[in-house]
């Protein structure tokens, strides 16, 4: 390497002028796609399209999946309300069935040793 090609410090290489930049794309050569490399592109880019719908297809559906699944949460959290309310209204009903047949009972007067006859 010539001592031209470092920079100041010595660290970094200098950058080259734009004339030799020129040079070398003088010197490069075009490729040219042959017809069966431009089919096989064509289908990649169909794959990719078809597969960039399917993907949005599928993101609609999850959309929609979470709005359903929100709104089944919130009727899971009624009914589950509704089941609590329902089950405090049981035990209540129980209580005053007790009561209600001790208070029966209570009155009840009990005779010994008299016979019945039916």
């Amino acid at each position: 390497m010539a001592e031209n090609e470092y920079s100041v410090d010595e660290k970094t290489r200098k950058r080259g002028d734009e004339s030799e930049d020129e040079a070398d794309d003088s010197r490069s050569k075009k490729v040219h796609r042959s017809p069966g490399n431009d089919r096989q592109i064509e289908k990649i880019l169909e794959s990719l399209n078809i597969i960039t719908m399917e993907i949005r297809e599928l993101r609609e559906e999850q959309k929609e999946y979470r709005a359903e699944m929100k709104e089944l949460r919130q009727e899971n959290e009624k009914l589950k309300q509704e089941n609590r309310e329902t089950q405090q209204k049981v035990e209540e009903l129980e209580n005053k069935i007790d009561r209600m047949e001790k208070d029966k009972r209570r009155n009840n007067i009990i005779l010994q040793g008299v016979d019945m006859d039916t």
